[in-house]
Formats: structure tokens, sequence, C-alpha cells
């Protein structure tokens, strides 16, 4: 079995997992009673009644206004800017890249996967997606994953280093923190593999510095990298 089938597969348990968190959610969420219904209506109505009530307020003179406060107060957590400096930097940087990075690799996988590979579009800009050692492709992907890894450094300093008393360390943070640096640290070390396997080849590789300097420390090894990207 190839990597690439065991990467779909895990995306598919992955969503799969998902999905149903969502609708269990939902579930719950729709067992509230809901102002402007009977406690007596169907949960399907419910449904329906949110969503036309949600389609509704788009057209509301209210809703560039609640946008914009949703932007500012969900996205970039304007109050947590004002309340602590460091605080917010870690935060952005390691949740807010986290984010980018994640629309971007789903971007490229849709044009790799599916607009390229399945549909066939040979078009230019979906090429590039198609191309890991691509420069821009490189740096975006490294850039992000270098401020994610600051990111989470200023959150794993201010929660086990300077031990900030306002926050209270439960085994949920620690393991989140922790699950976060492994997945951050084992793909600049995937990188470095895949680079010894397939062959770091022109300018473009050494874009993702992290992961071509790791590259160029392991290569001391003596070790099948071809097989071991395989």
């Amino acid at each position: 079995m190839s990597h690439l089938t065991i990467f779909w597969i895990i995306q598919a348990i992955v969503f799969l997992a998902f999905f149903t968190e969502v609708g269990f959610l939902l579930s719950i969420w729709l067992k509230a009673r809901i102002p402007g219904l009977s406690p007596e209506t169907p949960t399907f109505s419910k449904l329906s009644f949110l969503i036309q009530q949600a389609i509704g307020s788009v057209f509301r003179p209210q809703f560039p206004g609640a946008v914009r406060e949703l932007v500012l107060d969900g996205v970039f957590h304007r109050r947590l800017f004002h309340t602590n400096f460091l605080r917010w930097l870690g935060h952005i940087m390691a949740f807010g890249a986290f984010l980018l990075l994640g629309i971007f690799s789903t971007l490229t996988g849709f044009a790799s996967e599916i607009l390229h590979h399945l549909f066939g579009v040979k078009h230019p800009l979906i090429i590039v997606f198609t191309l890991p050692d691509h420069p821009l492709i490189a740096l975006i992907n490294e850039v992000l994953g270098m401020i994610i890894l600051v990111g989470l450094s200023i959150l794993f300093y201010r929660r086990f280093i300077a031990r900030d008393p306002q926050l209270r360390t439960a085994f949920d943070d620690k393991f989140v923190i922790s699950l976060l640096l492994i997945i951050v640290l084992s793909g600049f070390l995937l990188e470095a593999v895949r680079l010894l396997g397939e062959g770091a080849r022109g300018v473009a590789p050494a874009l993702g510095f992290l992961g071509y300097a790791l590259h160029r420390l392991l290569a001391f090894l003596p070790l099948p990298w071809h097989g071991v990207y395989l």
C-alpha cells in the first residue's frame, strides 16, 4: 500500500470523525428550546427554522457590523490583544498559521489529486500546486510551519516555564500543546526524509529552509532513505 493511499485513508477517517462530532453536537443543541418555537417542535423543524433565520440575517442591516465584530473578536482576538500581547501573539501565530496552513494544504490537495489527477486539468496554476518543490509552495509551507513553531514555543514558555499565574494547567492543556508540537516537528522531519528519498534537486528545496537543513544533517546517517520514504 502506497503512502498516498494511507494518507487518503487517514483523511477519510478524520473527516468522518469530524462530521460525526459535528452531527453529535448539533443533535445536542437542537434538544434545547428555541425562541419562537414550541417545546414540542420536531428536531428537523428546529433545524429548518434556524437555517431560515441564518439566511434571513444576511439581508438585515446589522449583518455587516456583526461580521466585522466576528472577525475582530473571533478571528483576530481584539480583546486579547489589548489585555495580554504575548498571549495574543502566541495564540495568533500558532492557531492562526495552523488554520492558514490547513486551508493551503486543502487547496493543494484538491488541485493536485482532484483537478489534476482525476479530471486532467493542466492549467499552469494547478500544476504549481502539484509540485511540492515549487519555490512558492516550498516557501509558503515552510514560513507557515515556522510561524506555528514560534507560536507554540510562546505558549509552551508561558505555561510550563514562566508559569503565568492566571493560567491553570490541566492534563488537556499539556496534551494539546504537546500533540501540536509533535505534529509540527514531525512535519519538518517528514519533509527532510522526503528530500532524502526523492533527492533535493535545484534551488526550490532550499527555500524550505528548516526541512532542507534537517535533511543535510540526516544525510550522514547510512540509511536507505528512498525505502524509508516510500
